[in-house]
């Protein structure tokens, strides 16, 4: 679950146009130069679902060479995989109140951004469709 930025949401009256790999709402343009880890390179931007109320959420998702897990194993680049690429939790944006505790679906990476050097360079091959809400739910999806 991540944390809710209530005090944040609450001054701005415009919605977030991301939110950041650790949920945090996040008002500019996206570009990899404004990613939650000043060390990344790699940043990619998905489109993610609430899982319970199925709101689309354009989040951030970063990598760099120093990325490891808590037992210390080294993490694979995004681009490693890009089809098994997930967000987790939804932000804690009080989308609905299961929402915070749900896992999300996701939608499509957005942006694909790979650091070459001291400059960003976008990946478009890698900005593919994860899931489609119709698979996902199949028939329930005209129940929500």
């Amino acid at each position: 679950m991540l944390r809710s930025y209530k005090d944040i949401l609450s001054k701005i009256s415009e919605n977030p146009k991301w939110w950041d790999a650790h949920g945090v709402p996040r008002y500019c343009d996206f570009h990899p130069d404004e990613s939650s880890n000043v060390y990344a390179d790699e940043v990619a931007l998905l489109r993610i679902a609430c899982q319970s109320c199925l709101k689309e959420f354009d989040v951030e998702l970063n990598w760099s060479e120093h990325s490891y897990n808590w037992t210390g194993q080294k993490f694979s680049p995004l681009s490693h995989e890009p089809k098994l690429l997930h967000y987790g939790d939804p932000p804690n944006s009080g989308c609905c109140p299961a929402g915070h505790t749900m896992n999300c679906i996701d939608l499509r990476i957005l942006e694909f951004w790979k650091r070459s050097k001291l400059s960003w360079e976008r990946k478009s091959e890698l900005e593919i469709e994860l899931e489609r809400l119709e698979d996902y739910f199949g028939e329930k999806i005209g129940y929500f």
